[in-house]
């Protein structure tokens, strides 16, 4: 499943498991941290689509 307008995929592996994507972050990091934004973001487009 893609929805273009918020740039989410939602797919699903060999073994069945869901794999979630989203934008890129807007510059390059190598922290491990993550980005929480970015995360709720993709979630809250994930939650839209499939309800």
């Amino acid at each position: 499943v893609t929805y273009g307008a918020d740039h989410f995929y939602i797919s699903q592996s060999d073994k069945g498991g869901l794999v979630f994507g989203g934008d890129l972050d807007g510059y390059n990091s190598y922290a491990q941290r993550g980005n929480l934004p970015l995360v709720e973001h993709v979630a809250s487009a994930g939650i839209s689509m499939l309800p």
